[in-house]
């Protein structure tokens, strides 16, 4: 099921800029998007039959196959927990507004098993602060990831 609205700003028309989403293939298949021309859904099957949790992996191997070799991903804790799981990030953008939340409903930024246990939590290096307007940014690379990328 697909659960950002049409109507989001995410498939503004004011930009000419590609938008993929990916979805489930059933999803692809039946959808149809005439009023967002720019907007391509892309199928990508489930990693198992028992949870529908798409293979992110497959994802990004379509996005890689259309040319795609950097993406923003913008879909909320468990989304980046699956990413960090799977080891699919090389790097991180976190953006952090200074607000206090008093939320007992609030998510949390990494819904992972691994985020819960330090001794097996994702390492990063190289991070740097700035500060984008009153919102503090945090760019980092994992660890893994810097091995792969500085040899």
């Amino acid at each position: 099921d697909l659960k950002v609205s049409f109507q989001s700003k995410l498939y503004s028309t004011e930009s000419s800029a590609k938008v993929f989403v990916l979805t489930s293939e059933e999803n692809a298949q039946s959808r149809k998007l005439h009023d967002l021309p720019q907007v391509e859904l892309i199928g990508v099957p489930f990693e198992n039959e028992k949870e529908p949790i798409l293979d992110l992996k497959e994802g990004l191997k379509s996005l890689l196959q259309k040319g795609v070799n950097t993406v923003l991903c913008e879909g909320g804790g468990k989304l980046a927990g699956l990413l960090i799981e799977r080891e699919l990030v090389d790097e991180i953008l976190w953006m952090i507004a200074p607000k206090i939340l008093n939320d007992t409903l609030g998510r949390l930024a990494f819904d992972s098993p691994l985020s819960k246990q330090l001794d097996q939590s994702a390492g990063l290096k190289r991070v740097s602060v700035s500060l984008l307007g009153n919102d503090v940014a945090y760019y980092a690379l994992f660890e893994k990831s810097e091995k792969l990328l500085l040899g």
